[in-house]
């Protein structure tokens, strides 16, 4: 179905259409020079020493778990409510994942929750912003540094998110961020890895290039890994996205105080809270509302796309995960995703605006 007006819009300009040309004009296709400084200028953007691309965020993930060789025997907890590949990062190196249940009001791992769940095998946890909201560090770490499980944080949904002084994706030991399409930022796939560990950093880079190292003229065979490289071409067009990041960051927040105004008081639909005043950066914008599926098949009816939120992962009967998460289940039942993006035209938001306010249950 096509729709005037989609969930989700970016924009890809003449400054990514320039660098893309240049970087096959100068071959730099594979990972190369571009990929390096498309790194450095990454880690600067969100406070790290070090950051490592890769071809998505779920790859980021999964080198992140590589990098503290998570295996058989190992558990490692995960929010309900997010992306499965979160859990498949640590499923598919053979870890037990452990679903904890969000915080009531938020869709964000809830501390209360991830302390009944720790055992002596808990391995790692991985906090997930969702959205752009932050997952509450301090308790987090709180419950994780005593006991040495490492945190990595996944921050695939938000970027230029911050808590406090510091960028999501920043507190834990790593940090994993997506470069796809549905993003702040985009070259289209592709994921980065920050830290300021230098043991991890070397870690990943043997990982990434299946644990190879080379050795004068030949080569050693260090640890597990895989081929997570990037691409110049990639990093070239990430070159020229983190060139509007803040103003993206702007775009993105005005739409969700529209959103936030403009339906104010009405009787079936609550736009979700993100803490703006905190530094959230609301990646889309959702809402709440009894009736998701009388609410996207009513704003479809005008040619508007809109989204449910992903299930909750004890739905995932792979993961072998069905104890009860009652918020993540309520949460997923009740929210959906807005016409959203650092593209989307304001003018789109009021005429959904309008249309949500001619929703009668």
């Amino acid at each position: 179905m096509e729709y005037r007006i989609n969930v989700w819009a970016t924009r890809l300009g003449e400054k990514e259409v320039a660098n893309f040309a240049q970087a096959v004009t100068d071959r730099h296709v594979g990972e190369g020079p571009l990929t390096a400084r498309f790194e450095r200028q990454f880690a600067n953007l969100v406070g790290t020493r070090h950051a490592v691309a890769t071809p998505s965020g779920s790859a980021a993930l999964m080198l992140a778990m590589l990098a503290i060789d998570i295996g058989h025997g190992d558990e490692v907890i995960v929010p309900a409510a997010t992306w499965i590949a979160t859990a498949h990062a640590a499923s598919l190196l053979g870890a037990k994942v452990v679903l904890a249940d969000t915080e009531p009001g938020r869709p964000v791992m809830n501390p209360d929750a991830l302390e009944r769940l720790l055992t002596p095998r808990t391995r790692a946890i991985l906090p997930v912003h969702l959205g752009g909201r932050g997952a509450d560090m301090a308790a987090i770490l709180r419950l994780a540094e005593p006991r040495g499980i490492a945190v990595i944080e996944d921050a695939c949904q938000a970027l230029l998110s911050r808590q406090g002084a510091k960028a999501l994706g920043t507190f834990g030991g790593m940090g994993c961020f997506s470069l796809g399409v549905a993003k702040l930022l985009t070259t289209g796939q592709g994921g980065m890895v920050v830290t300021d560990d230098d043991d991890m950093l070397a870690r990943m880079k043997l990982a990434k290039l299946h644990g190879v190292r080379a050795d004068g003229n030949w080569e050693t065979y260090t640890r597990p890994g895989m081929n997570f490289k990037f691409t110049d071409l990639a990093a070239a067009v990430g070159l020229a996205q983190l060139q509007v990041a803040e103003e993206r960051v702007a775009h993105v927040t005005a739409i969700h105080r529209r959103y936030a105004d403009g339906l104010t008081g009405h009787p079936h639909i609550q736009v979700c809270q993100v803490h703006l005043e905190d530094g959230e950066v609301p990646l889309w914008t959702e809402a709440e509302t009894t009736d998701p599926a009388g609410v996207i098949a009513h704003l479809a009816a005008d040619g508007i796309q809109s989204r449910r939120v992903h299930p909750p992962l004890n739905r995932a009967a792979h993961l072998d995960c069905p104890a009860p998460v009652p918020h993540a289940t309520r949460q997923a039942e009740t929210i959906l995703v807005l016409p959203s993006g650092p593209a989307q035209p304001l003018a789109n938001v009021d005429i959904v605006i309008e249309r949500l306010w001619e929703y009668r249950r």
